[in-house]
Parts: structure tokens; C-alpha cells; sequence
């Protein structure tokens, strides 16, 4: 029996929606989760050879939305503020700034006009910027094989119901892709929702407030002092493909 309610405190399972959750005493906190059905791609073997990982250890992957932050090859990276900090809108430039083929995977806001507004104000207008809506997993990994992509946004990971070791299987077994960014919400405390294992588990991660960006963990650079600085500002537009056409999968 799938228990689709969890409380953004402690992350603790329900099957049903209460006021209260008795494990940690939080009001009104439960949280209606994402259903997350089981993969072909989730049984695949991951397999790669000493080169390879010595090759993705020494290859950084560069956005030029945000220069001052370093990203690896196989880099899971968590976002994370409260509603209206900024975390969908760094999560967008950011991956508008690799080059390649990327994929935006919009659950929270689906592809409805609150989405389309911040892609059209943020002027992401490359035909090679692939925006989902609902899909299931592997209809999402078939995707990205077929366009060879490089970079994925899922926002948020909560409602996806992708655990830390899901990303993580992807990014080994699609071998184009580089990086992938988990969008998450955040509980009472202003941490990353739930218990905390999409922050242990990352390899950077970045807390948004007020438009403004801080790296809190990296394992490619010290974060102090400190690393971060303004999300977006009005005029800015894209740094790249500002005249390609909009594209969806």
C-alpha cells in the first residue's frame, strides 16, 4: 500500500492526510508526495571502466550563468529556498548556461503559464533547451538518450519521488549526462525537506534567499569565503541561444 503523504519536518510516511504529525509534532506539514512507479531503467547494471572515472574526476562542466561556481562531470547538485527565493529561476540559468542538449523536467508548476512566464522573462529561447512536464522514469531517460543530453533540472525532487540514489543511477548509466539538479523544498527550519539525504548525498549544494545564491557544500571548491551572488537581474536575459525558438518535449 503506497503511504503518499510525508511530513516536510521529519519526513516521516502517512497514508492519509492529518494536522499533526506524530512523530515530530509539526502542524499542518504534511506534504502530498509524488508517486514513483519502478523503472525498466532502475534495473539496468552500472558499469563503467577506470578511464572513464578517471576522465569524469579531472573534466569540469562549465555554465556561464554562474562562472564562480564549479560543477564536475557527474555532479549532482542540490537547490534548495523557500517558496519565491529564487530556486526554479537559478536552477533554469544554470542549465541554460552548459552547452549541449538539456532538459528542464517542470513538476511543481507542470508546463502552465506560471512556468512558461519565468522561461519567457528569463528570455531561455534555445530550441536545444528540452522542457518535461509529467512522465514516467523511463520515458524521461529515453529522452535524454535519444537527445544525447548533458544536463537535467528536476524541480522538485519531492514531488518526482526520485531518491538521491535514483539521480545518481542516472547519471551513471546515461553517459552523456553530466549533471543533474535537484530542485527541493524546504521544511519549517528553511533546510532541504525531509531527512536531509539529498544534502548528504550531493555533490554541491546551493541555498537560494531573496534572489541571491550561496554555495553551502562542494566537492569541487572550498566555500569560503563565500561563494554566490545574485540569481537574476531584470534585463539580464540568457546568456545564450537568445534567438532560438522555445522547444518542449
Amino acid at each position: 500500500m503506497a503511504w503518499p503523504y510525508r511530513c516536510i519536518q521529519c519526513g516521516t510516511f502517512y497514508p492519509a492526510y492529518a494536522d499533526i504529525c506524530t512523530s515530530c509534532g509539526m502542524v499542518k506539514g504534511l506534504m502530498l508526495m509524488g508517486q514513483r512507479r519502478s523503472a525498466v531503467i532502475d534495473g539496468e547494471m552500472e558499469f563503467t571502466d577506470a578511464s572513464e572515472i578517471a576522465k569524469a574526476a579531472w573534466t569540469p562542466v562549465a555554465s556561464s550563468a554562474y562562472e564562480n561556481l564549479r560543477l564536475g562531470s557527474g555532479t549532482l547538485c542540490l537547490v534548495w529556498g523557500e517558496p519565491g527565493a529564487g530556486k526554479s529561476t537559478f536552477a533554469a540559468l544554470l542549465l541554460n548556461g552548459l552547452k549541449g542538449h538539456v532538459v528542464y523536467q517542470s513538476l511543481e508548476e507542470g508546463l502552465q503559464e506560471t512556468f512558461q512566464s519565468r522561461i519567457t522573462r528569463l528570455r531561455i529561447r534555445r530550441k536545444d533547451f528540452g522542457i518535461a512536464g509529467r512522465s514516467t522514469v523511463d520515458q524521461l531517460a529515453d529522452k535524454l538518450r535519444k537527445q544525447r543530453s548533458i544536463g537535467l533540472v528536476v524541480d522538485s525532487a519531492q514531488l518526482s519521488a526520485y531518491t538521491p540514489e535514483d539521480l545518481r543511477h542516472l547519471l551513471i548509466v546515461i553517459p552523456t549526462l553530466k549533471v543533474v539538479v535537484a530542485v527541493s523544498q524546504v521544511n519549517a527550519d528553511g533546510a532541504p525537506e525531509g531527512r536531509k539525504r539529498l544534502f548528504h548525498e550531493c555533490d554541491v549544494a546551493v541555498e537560494c534567499s531573496e534572489m541571491r545564491w550561496t554555495l553551502k557544500k562542494s566537492r569541487h571548491q572550498p566555500t569560503e569565503p563565500e561563494v554566490g551572488g545574485a540569481i537574476w537581474s531584470a534585463g539580464e536575459g540568457s546568456k545564450r541561444g537568445e534567438d532560438e525558438p522555445d522547444a518542449t518535449l
